[in-house]
């Protein structure tokens, strides 16, 4: 069954509690200055979205990343730091700042348990902090999964992922006591990772945009 296409992100309005999915979201940051969060949705994410500036460097996408194996982009991040891993690495600093200095009136949940860090027309990296009290955000699922290709969105688990992260981000956690594997390295790529993760973790219904 063909899910509805997602409703759009708003603009910001002048009044603060509106701004629940919005684009350039006004943060105030320290020392007077005001950054802009270029995508946000309160309880679920900061999202940042920048164009890697090192073509060459940037991980090409991997054909065998539906079968399992791991992709180019997680050999690729265990190689030296790039121009564009150096690109990636700030805008994830950026975005956690972003996260840190929401003010107590957007925060009363606590702050956003993912980050989603955007290499335009390339690649999707996601972050995690699920106790969402500023603390580190880490790769997520794992470092070797945690960045989606953009071939990778024409599988359905892996839209379901995102799909979820925009949702009902908390349904995420990993259960400490249960075992887990990582798309990396899973039989079955991402089914087999969804599969795991459909097992070990309690899901609440999902909402709508």
């Amino acid at each position: 069954m063909r899910r509805a296409r997602p409703a759009a992100p708003n603009p910001t309005v002048p009044d603060e509690a509106g701004n629940v999915y919005v684009f350039e979201k006004p943060v105030p940051l320290p020392h007077g200055t005001t950054g802009r969060i270029d995508l946000y949705r309160r309880g679920s994410f900061v999202l940042e979205a920048k164009q890697g500036s090192d073509n060459s460097s940037r991980p090409r996408p991997s054909p065998q990343r539906a079968s399992g194996s791991a992709s180019s982009a997680v050999a690729h991040s265990r190689a030296a730091p790039s121009a564009w891993d150096t690109a990636m690495e700030r805008a994830k600093q950026q975005a956690q700042m972003y996260a840190r200095n929401l003010p107590p009136g957007e925060i009363g949940d606590g702050r956003p348990p993912f980050l989603v860090v955007v290499d335009v027309g390339q690649s999707i990296a996601l972050y995690a902090e699920f106790t969402r009290s500023g603390g580190n955000y880490l790769p997520f699922p794992d470092p070797q999964s945690y960045r989606i290709g953009l071939a990778d969105l024409t599988d359905e688990d892996t839209r379901e992922l995102l799909r979820t992260v925009w949702l009902d981000p908390m349904s995420l956690i990993r259960p400490p006591q249960r075992g887990w594997v990582s798309a990396a390295t899973s039989p079955t790529g991402w089914r087999g990772w969804r599969g795991r993760w459909k097992a070990t973790t309690t899901r609440r219904p999902s909402r709508t945009f």
